[in-house]
């Protein structure tokens, strides 16, 4: 079977980079999303890098890597990187400034999941104080 978007991207995302031009096009999600096995890590790896033997380098690579900082991924091999991994290792192998992308990106989420959380406690309390006050 053959994904029609990046194995990663959530339903609500869409990204025109993601077409039949990429080497993940063949593979089903779990071969990108291999958590700790190294050889699984290593073989997702040379998918993007063109090192398997069955593709070049992928021509989506980089645009898939910088999507992955972007949306400030954790898990999952995207562009031939391997985002299940230390802060530390993924400034390593992103080089400084595409982990600052991918800190504020991380950081952004957090404050609009607590930016969501505070609103839903709101919008309980208002529910609530309605109900009493009937």
């Amino acid at each position: 079977m053959t994904n029609n978007i990046h194995p990663g991207l959530r339903d609500n995302q869409s990204l025109d980079i993601f077409s039949e031009e990429r080497n993940c096009f063949d593979y089903e999600a779990d071969v990108f999303f291999p958590g700790k096995d190294k050889e699984g890590i290593a073989s997702a790896i040379s998918i993007c890098d063109g090192t398997n033997g069955e593709h070049p380098v992928c021509p989506q690579r980089e645009t898939c890597r910088d999507t992955a900082l972007q949306m400030a991924e954790s898990f999952g091999v995207w562009g031939g990187v391997n985002f299940q991994v230390s802060r530390k290792d993924l400034l390593d192998t992103v080089g400084s400034a595409d982990f600052k992308v991918w800190e504020i990106s991380k950081m952004l989420q957090k404050q609009q999941a607590q930016s969501e959380s505070i609103k839903d406690a709101l919008a309980e309390k208002r529910f609530q104080e309605c109900q009493t006050m009937t």
